[in-house]
C-alpha cells in the first residue's frame, strides 16, 4: 500500500508540474490541488486526500500502523 501511495502522489506531483498548477505544500495538499484544478473530480479528491497522510504513517510509524484503519484506507 505504502508503494501504491507513493506512486498516485508521484504521479500526481508530474501532472501538476506539466500542468504549471499551483504547487501544494504538503502531500495532503497534492489530491485536493488536482480536485480543485478539475484534474480529479473534487469528491474523489477529497475523499482520497487522507490517503497521503496516511502514507505518512506507513512510511514512518509502521510498526504501530492501526489494522482497522488500514483497511479502512483500501
Amino acid at each position: 500500500m505504502q508503494i501504491s501511495l507513493e506512486c498516485m502522489l508521484d504521479i500526481s506531483e508530474i501532472i501538476i508540474s506539466m500542468e504549471k498548477i499551483k504547487r501544494p505544500q504538503s502531500y495532503k495538499e497534492i489530491f485536493r490541488t488536482l480536485g480543485e484544478s478539475g484534474i480529479l473530480p473534487e469528491a474523489f479528491a477529497r475523499k482520497i486526500e487522507p490517503a497521503a497522510g496516511f502514507r505518512n504513517i506507513l512510511v514512518h510509524m509502521y510498526a504501530k500502523v492501526d489494522l482497522d484503519r488500514l483497511y479502512e484506507n483500501l
